[in-house]
């Protein structure tokens, strides 16, 4: 079923439109000519359904896994970032369990219904990656995350996943940790990285 077009004035919304997945904000409408009336209108004719405050899916209200984590980054500001079993999922290192999970830099407020926000010290540029489109933790911050939530069960084969996907090395990844500052997950990983019946595939 193909989408119903919000109109061919803007060109170029239509084309962030197919970016984002389907979603679009109420940011992005005004800054391509729409005015709050407008806006409505589409809300009443079913061109725009509300996904979370300021987020809009168009033409129809389902969208796709990668259009909600898309809109809950929108919508969670520009320094949000998808992360935790989310980001895993994203990343193809983990199947998604239907959590949207989101991480912020310590400070900065969001609260969402449907989101669990995360807030971290020191969350900077080396830690953000986009994968098709959708600003997502880097692989060592999503199996850090992942290991802070989920067991050692599901870790173990995202990290070799990771590893096969060239994501990660065994390397690369004992030295992040190494390095890494204090955060819930290390501990875990770190021990079942060197537990003696542990081994990243070749």
């Amino acid at each position: 079923m193909a989408h119903k077009r919000l109109q061919p004035e803007s060109a170029g919304l239509w084309a962030l439109v197919r970016r984002q997945h389907g979603v679009v904000t109420r940011a992005q409408l005004l800054a391509h000519g729409l005015s709050g009336d407008s806006i409505q209108r589409r809300m009443a004719a079913g061109r725009l359904h509300p996904l979370w405050r300021g987020v809009y899916a168009v033409g129809r209200p389902e969208v796709s896994c990668r259009g909600r984590w898309m809109a809950a980054v929108l919508c969670c500001g520009p320094r949000a970032l998808l992360s935790h079993s989310s980001a895993g999922a994203l990343w193809g290192i983990l199947a998604w369990d239907g959590s949207i999970d989101i991480v912020l830099p310590q400070g900065v407020s969001r609260r969402r219904p449907g989101i669990c926000v995360h807030r971290r010290l020191g969350l900077d540029a080396e830690h953000r990656r986009q994968v098709d489109g959708i600003p997502v933790t880097d692989p060592v911050s999503t199996l850090i995350d992942v290991s802070a939530c989920r067991s050692r069960d599901v870790l173990g084969p995202a990290i070799r996943e990771a590893d096969r996907l060239d994501l990660i090395d065994p390397v690369s990844l004992r030295a992040a940790l190494n390095s890494a500052p204090r955060q819930p997950g290390i501990a875990q990983l770190r021990s079942l990285l060197d537990s003696e019946t542990f081994s990243l595939t070749d």
